[in-house]
C-alpha cells in the first residue's frame, strides 16, 4: 500500500495536482523521499484509528471505484478525436475520418458536424453510471418490496435504459482512435461499461461505514483538486502559455496589418 501511494503521490505532483514537494526524489537511492514518508504517516494513522475490517472495505471501496473511473475513462479517451477538422463556413469542429490508414480529404465521410463531442459521451456516461447506482439499491436494499412484482421490472427498466445509452454511444460517431492510444479495448463502450456495473454491485456489497468514509476521501480530493491541483497542474499552465502566445500573436497581426494600412 505504501509503495502504490508514494508512487501515486510522486506522478500527481510531477503533474502538478499536488504539493509539488512530493515529487522531490533522492539523488542517490532515486527514491521519492517525500511521498514515501507522507504515506508511510497516512498509513500508520490509519491503521491506529480505524478496525482492521473497517480499514480492509475502506480500501476495497476506494480500488473499486478506481476501476470504475478507469473504465469511463477508457470510453471517453476512445472516442476523443485524434485531430480536428475545422469547416470553414460554419467553424464547427468535425470528427477526421481515417480510410485507408490515411484521413480523407476535405469533409468526405464525415456524418455530420459536432462540437465539444466528448461532453455529450461524458454526460451520458454520468447518467448510465447513476441509473446503474440506482439498479445496485434496488438490488441490495428494499427487502421488504417484493423482487418479483416490483424491484425485478425496474432492474429490468434500468438496464434498457443503459443499453439504449451504449447504443447511442456507439452510434454517436465514428470513432476515431488516438495516433498512439498505448492500449485497444474491443466492444467500447460495452465492455468498459460492464466493468463499471460489476464494480458498482461490488462496492454495495460493503458495508454503510465503508461507503460514508468513501465518499468522505472523495470529498477531500475533490477538494483538494479544485482548491489546489486544477490550477496548477501542468495542462491548465500549457492552456495559459498557449492562450498567451495566441494573444501575443493576434496583437502582433494587428499591428502588422495597421503598419501595411499607413
Amino acid at each position: 500500500v505504501v509503495s502504490t501511494q508514494s508512487t501515486g503521490l510522486l506522478v500527481y505532483s510531477e503533474d502538478g495536482l499536488i504539493f509539488k514537494f512530493l515529487s522531490s526524489v533522492n539523488d542517490c537511492t532515486k527514491v521519492p523521499l517525500a511521498a514515501t514518508v507522507t504515506a508511510s504517516i497516512v498509513t500508520i494513522v490509519f491503521t491506529l484509528a480505524f478496525p482492521y475490517e473497517m480499514l480492509i472495505h475502506l480500501v476495497s471501496g476506494g480500488t473499486l471505484l478506481t476501476f470504475m473511473a478507469v473504465c469511463y475513462s477508457i470510453i471517453v479517451i476512445t472516442y476523443t478525436k485524434a485531430e480536428k477538422i475545422v469547416d470553414e463556413s460554419t467553424r464547427l469542429v468535425q470528427n477526421d475520418v481515417v480510410v485507408n490508414g490515411e484521413p480523407s480529404p476535405g469533409n468526405q465521410g464525415v456524418p455530420e458536424y459536432v462540437e465539444n463531442q466528448e461532453w455529450k459521451i461524458v454526460g451520458w456516461m454520468a447518467v448510465f453510471c447513476v441509473l446503474a447506482a440506482i439498479a445496485t439499491v434496488l438490488f441490495y436494499n428494499f427487502h421488504s418490496v417484493s423482487f418479483w412484482m416490483v424491484r425485478l421490472p425496474l432492474l429490468v427498466g434500468l438496464g434498457a435504459a443503459c443499453l439504449l445509452i451504449l447504443c447511442y454511444i456507439r452510434q454517436m460517431y465514428h470513432i476515431q482512435p488516438q495516433s498512439d492510444p498505448g492500449f485497444e479495448c474491443p466492444w467500447v463502450p460495452f465492455v468498459p461499461a460492464i466493468g463499471i456495473i460489476f464494480t458498482l454491485f461490488l462496492y454495495g456489497a460493503l458495508d454503510k461505514a465503508a461507503h460514508l468514509m468513501t465518499v468522505g476521501y472523495i470529498v477531500v480530493g475533490a477538494v483538494v483538486y479544485f482548491g489546489y491541483g486544477y490550477f496548477h497542474s501542468t495542462i491548465t499552465l500549457n492552456k495559459r502559455k498557449e492562450l498567451e502566445l495566441q494573444r501575443a500573436r493576434e496583437i502582433s497581426d494587428t499591428a502588422n496589418e495597421g503598419d501595411k494600412n499607413k
